[in-house]
């Protein structure tokens, strides 16, 4: 915030001796959350990217060209909102095609919680694809996303 950074510079160089736009307070020995006093200004939070339509759809444009591993994980991840390490250790036994859930093993989460989460109908029909095609290189139970590279 460009008051509290002026206010900074005021005392910085010695012009101001309080700064009534603080960052906030710490105060020891209280109870949690009336522990911390708030400044004037609120610290400005930065907010996730979130692409705009023309992103979008040229990101779909390139997710359609990659091979069908590479858009169920893109399609689960956003479906299911899943984190980078969710995804990967995704496990053929995870997945539930009949309510087209995901079961999310707590090892993997950050909260250490267990959840269940849906997938939409047409994320189903690509992992169903996948699936088909995961089985004629293997049928083994295991990863559900193995390396483009993997072989039998």
């Amino acid at each position: 915030m460009p008051v509290r950074l002026f206010y900074d510079f005021l005392m910085e160089e010695g012009l101001r001796e309080p700064n009534p736009v603080g960052r906030g307070r710490y105060t020891p020995g209280r109870r949690a959350g009336a522990s911390h006093q708030r400044g004037l200004v609120p610290r400005l939070t930065k907010l996730p990217w979130i692409p705009c339509e023309q992103q979008w759809l040229r990101i779909l444009e390139v997710a359609r060209r990659e091979p069908v591993r590479n858009r169920v994980m893109l399609a689960l991840a956003y479906d299911a909102a899943l984190r980078r390490e969710e995804l990967c250790s995704l496990r053929t036994d995870d997945v539930d095609p009949a309510h087209r859930t995901l079961r999310i093993r707590a090892e993997t989460t950050k909260n250490r919680l267990e959840r269940v989460v849906p997938y939409s109908a047409s994320t189903g029909v690509l992992l169903s694809g996948y699936l088909a095609h995961r089985a004629t290189v293997s049928r083994a139970r295991g990863p559900l996303f193995r390396s483009p590279r993997w072989t039998a």
